[in-house]
């Protein structure tokens, strides 16, 4: 997954961001990727989320699933 970027200035809302409620510091600019369901290291009004702020994300909460975490899903 490729990173997205939002800066002081940059709207609160999709592309840049997920929206205004993230837990972070809004006056620095960030570089988030979206992750797998969970495994984020940001929090949205104290609730975990998919959102890993900073670089090197793990390679595990960024890699594409082709099949739900739920087993009972996959084909």
């Amino acid at each position: 997954m490729e990173p997205h970027r939002w800066c002081p200035g940059d709207p609160k809302q999709m592309p840049y961001v997920v929206n205004q409620y993230i837990d972070w510091d809004w006056s620095v600019c960030h570089t988030w990727y979206p992750t797998q369901y969970g495994m984020g290291n940001v929090t949205m009004q104290g609730r975990p989320t998919s959102i890993w702020d900073g670089d090197n994300p793990p390679i595990e909460a960024i890699t594409i699933r082709h099949c739900p975490p739920i087993s009972f899903m996959c084909p």
